[in-house]
């Protein structure tokens, strides 16, 4: 099947939050990960200019990248940043790859960690991630490179997620940094596995690499797994910064919890920053509009 209108994949009575020109693949398969449809934003010069290339981020939880009907907990509005940004002579192709439920743990985390427990995980998860990174690499990646008009480089290749989807980016910068030269890691959940990838982090250097990270000082709410969420990403970017990652921003927001509007209201600033090396967020951006 070829790629269709959005509308057409996902037919809602209750409507859709979606903007501009989004394309689907529907079950999109390969390796050992579970087929899923792979979502992709076009910018408005893309159908204008024919001979254009644009820079690409990938994006994991692609259920609640731009749509409120299809999104489990609240949508990113990255399609509507987008077209903002677009107006502004900046413009990417982005791409949503759902996750895939309750596995989704299992791929967004290199190491295993014993001591998730959630909703249908009751002996800990992750220790996947290699295989969810080899489909992006080698199953997604290509078909979108052949299907649209995309600048392929490092340069301007991101990749980008929240809390697990924020660990698989960084994982994936880091472990294939000829192919990613960008990673945004929101409110990343570093203590899935935090022993690994504290060693992996100290062992692997990723030069002429960017890397956005943030985290929200109430990640947790009032408890205990506030203050180590912040602890693991302080200490996560001091090794970055260590190990000759120097194009690094963290940014730390005091009423920051751990949810999807939050990482709408940050978005912006990353996505920005992605497609103009020289504007750097801050934690001022996320208050504009």
């Amino acid at each position: 099947m070829s790629w269709i209108a959005y509308e057409r994949a996902y037919p809602s009575q209750n409507g859709h939050s979606v903007v501009g020109n989004i394309r689907v693949k529907r079950n999109v398969g390969g390796g050992r990960v579970a087929a899923r449809d792979i979502i992709v934003y076009l910018p408005p010069s893309y159908s204008r200019l024919k001979t254009a290339h644009f820079p690409v981020l990938y994006m994991h939880d692609g259920q609640n990248c731009f749509d409120n009907a299809t999104s489990y907990s609240g949508e990113w509005g990255a399609d509507e940043t987008a077209e903002r940004l677009a107006k502004r002579g900046l413009e990417c192709i982005i791409v949503a790859v759902p996750n895939a439920g309750v596995a989704r743990i299992d791929e967004y985390g290199p190491w295993f960690e014993p001591k998730v427990k959630l909703p249908g995980i009751n002996n800990g998860a992750g220790g996947k991630a290699h295989e969810y990174l080899d489909y992006l690499l080698e199953v997604v990646k290509p078909l979108v490179d052949s299907s649209f008009r995309t600048l392929y480089d490092a340069k301007h290749t991101g990749i980008a997620g929240s809390s697990m989807g924020g660990v698989i980016s960084l994982y994936a910068l880091l472990e294939a940094s000829d192919v990613f030269g960008f990673a945004g890691c929101f409110s990343s959940a570093f203590w899935v596995g935090r022993k690994g990838l504290f060693e992996y982090v100290q062992s692997h250097i990723a030069p002429h690499t960017r890397i956005y990270m943030d985290c929200g000082h109430l990640e947790g709410g009032q408890s205990r797994e506030s203050k180590a969420y912040l602890e693991d990403n302080r200490k996560v970017a001091g090794m970055l910064v260590s190990q000759g990652c120097y194009d690094l921003v963290f940014l730390e927001d005091e009423k920051g919890v751990h949810a999807e509007h939050e990482w709408r209201k940050r978005f912006p600033a990353m996505l920005e920053w992605f497609l103009n090396p020289r504007r750097k967020p801050s934690v001022a951006a996320w208050t504009k509009s």
